[in-house]
């Protein structure tokens, strides 16, 4: 008599079974982590920013010196920002925000900051970073106060409609 081993493997109707789970999990999982890079790129554009604009404040201070930071938006370059001393001496250029939409509650892109870290600015500078065609998610806004004071949370987008 002979003894027949029985080989070793997966039956079809294992593998679909497998291969049905595994894309179950994938669609459940594929749009929270879409949500996670968008809120990683909101993230990273507001500290990129918010470290532009401390370098720009203790800059200031440290070469009694007015220290001027200017920014320009584009649709296709995102944001950069320029902090300059003596309105000639390049200190900082940082490409910023490809993907997130920066706005702000002033048309006003430059100021400047004072050897005491004051700013020349008559009122307080909100730049909002959220994701473009998107309301009521949580986005980043940084301040600038008048006192130089800058400042970052988390808050609220809004549509610029509203």
């Amino acid at each position: 008599m002979r003894n027949f081993r029985r080989t070793a493997g997966f039956t079809l109707i294992e593998l679909m079974i497998t291969i049905v789970v595994l894309a179950i999990i994938t669609a459940l999982t594929v749009p929270s982590f879409s949500d996670m890079i968008e809120n990683s790129r909101r993230i990273s554009c507001a500290n990129q920013l918010l470290g532009a604009l401390q370098f720009a404040r203790s800059e200031a201070v440290r070469r009694g010196e007015q220290v001027t930071v200017d920014w320009e938006k584009g649709i296709e370059k995102g944001l950069s920002v320029y902090v300059t001393a003596n309105s000639a001496t390049m200190l900082q250029q940082t490409a910023l925000c490809n993907g997130p939409q920066v706005n702000q509650n002033s048309n006003n892109t430059t100021f400047n900051f004072k050897p005491n870290g004051q700013t020349t600015l008559s009122a307080e500078l909100k730049i909002s970073i959220c994701e473009k065609q998107k309301t009521d998610e949580s986005g980043r806004s940084i301040s600038v106060l008048s006192t130089g004071v800058v400042r970052s949370k988390v808050d609220t987008c809004v549509s610029e409609e509203q």
